[in-house]
């Protein structure tokens, strides 16, 4: 149908608005962000831009991480550093917090590039380590999906990867429609997808061919699976 008059889509959009738990809904986990937004539609897209060492990766990471902890479920491409650098930062993040709260002054250097590195490891990090780690094993659990694909990401990929997530076919033999792939992906929250740019090209392709592709697929997980999508 093209068209609906007044009075249908006056009723519809009354049944849809009343239908949203607002409490289901993910947040930023940021307080200025929260205050303007209240929290992310559940089918809505969310561009993050800025300049390059600005904090879109930090950013990203948080709002996963926040709406982890709240009992959501995400699904987190880190395209650029893959997940062994997304939980790096996740951790020495975590780890940092801990050592101001606890241990403030006990002379350790928090040095992330030296911690990266393996330089010098001071027992205290290794203690802390261990401590993020079974404060948040549980609390975050199954919660959390980082996607590593060192050989990059195509759109193709892309929703692979999400319908393996899900567990929806044994086969993963995917239709052209992108609609049949992706229909029954409901069990996500949030998709994170760091950043746009990141994903792989064909090399037989036009790239502006290959960048609507991606946000056609973006734009059905969003308004017709109705999960929210932060992209960078």
């Amino acid at each position: 149908m093209a068209f609906v008059n007044y009075e249908t889509a006056f009723k519809d959009e009354a049944v849809y608005r009343q239908d949203i738990k607002f409490e289901s809904l993910c947040s930023y986990g940021v307080k200025c962000l929260d205050d303007a937004m209240l929290a992310i539609a559940r089918n809505e897209l969310v561009v993050i831009g800025a300049t390059s060492g600005y904090g879109k990766t930090e950013l990203a990471l948080h709002i996963s991480k926040i709406n982890a902890l709240n009992g959501k479920k995400i699904a987190h491409y880190n395209l650029e550093g893959g997940s062994r650098e997304a939980i790096q930062r996740l951790k020495w993040k975590d780890m940092c917090d801990l050592y101001f709260a606890e241990h403030y002054g006990e002379g350790v250097d928090l040095d992330y590039r030296a911690w990266i590195l393996n330089k010098n490891p001071h027992p205290l990090l290794l203690k802390l380590e261990a401590e993020v780690y079974d404060d948040l094993k549980n609390r975050i659990g199954e919660n959390l999906y980082l996607y590593d694909n060192p050989g990059g990401l195509y759109c193709r990929d892309f929703c692979e990867s999400l319908v393996r997530l899900e567990g929806l076919r044994a086969d993963l033999t995917l239709e052209p429609d992108l609609r049949k792939n992706l229909k029954g992906i409901t069990n996500l929250d949030l998709i994170v997808i760091d950043h746009l740019h990141y994903f792989s090209l064909d090399k037989d392709e036009e790239e502006i061919r290959e960048i609507t592709e991606i946000l056609k697929t973006v734009k059905i997980i969003t308004e017709e699976m109705e999960i929210p999508i932060i992209l960078v």
